[in-house]
Formats: structure tokens, sequence, C-alpha cells
């Protein structure tokens, strides 16, 4: 790739993927089978690693954003294809200005 020329679709939804989806996918599957290993209700299973899994997705969303603008991707492009890659689906959350 040469300089100063944004990836290809491709490598932005696998990075999407493998950076924000894939953890997130393990940590709810690893949450829901210790907690129903060390006997809690399903009633509380479910939604302890919903939220461990939300809280994740939102941190790692932040790095695929800056790994993103750090290679001059456009935040419409990304909005696009993280939508696309069932990555992010809230436009504020890729055109916040706060950026942390």
């Amino acid at each position: 790739m040469e300089p100063n020329q944004e990836p290809s679709a491709l490598k932005i939804i696998a990075m999407g993927q493998v950076m924000v989806n894939i953890p997130v996918i393990a940590i709810i599957l690893i949450t829901i089978i210790v907690l129903s290993y060390i006997g809690l209700p399903t009633l509380f299973t479910y939604p302890i690693a919903s939220l461990m899994g939300w809280f994740l997705w939102s941190r790692l969303l932040d790095l695929w954003k800056k790994w993103a603008f750090s290679l001059n991707v456009s935040r419409d492009r990304l909005f696009k294809l993280g939508k696309f890659g069932f990555i992010n689906f809230y436009k504020y959350r890729i055109f916040d200005e706060d950026e942390k």
C-alpha cells in the first residue's frame, strides 16, 4: 500500500471483525460459561454477559476508529463499512468529535 492511500474495504472490515466482534463474542461466551459453571441462574448470567460484551464493544470500537483514522479513512466511509461489517450501527459513535 502506498503512503496516504486508504486501505481497502475488505481490510477495514476484516480489522473490525478481528479487533471488535471476535473479542466481544468470545468474552460473552466465556462469561456465560464461567457464570453457568459457578451456578449463577440464567436470569442473571445472560444480562451480565451482555453488559460485559457491550462495555468491551464500546472500548474496542474506539481502538478500531483510531486505527482507521490513522490510515486516513474518512468518517463517512468508516461508518458505511462498519454497518456493512456488523461492527457499528450508530452514526454518533463514528462522528463523535470528542475523541478520547
